[in-house]
């Protein structure tokens, strides 16, 4: 039915741009989760600290979050409820 053949050399040819493409997505990765880990850790420090507006900040800014993703969670699992054609009542809410 389906008459195809890959082509090796071309992959090949691409391998070393492939590989720099897939080195930058580690650096970007690893970057990435270095500044999380930094923002946990410091927005941990502020919500332990005794300074009340610190922590305060750190609160809003933790609940903000954390309601946010459960909403976009919930947004997700209700479009995929709904594009599956189900009729009944869907489980996830925000």
């Amino acid at each position: 039915m389906f008459d195809y053949t890959f082509r090796w050399h071309q992959a090949l040819r691409s391998l070393p741009q492939m590989l720099e493409g897939a080195l930058v997505t580690m650096e970007i990765a690893l970057l990435s989760m270095a500044i999380g880990i930094a923002i946990a850790v410091a927005l941990t420090l502020f919500r332990l600290s005794g300074l009340r507006a610190l922590a305060a900040i750190a609160t809003v800014w933790v609940e903000t979050r954390a309601t946010h993703r459960r909403c976009s969670r919930s947004t997700w699992c209700i479009s995929a409820w709904a594009a599956s054609g189900c009729t009944c009542r869907p489980i996830c809410r925000c």
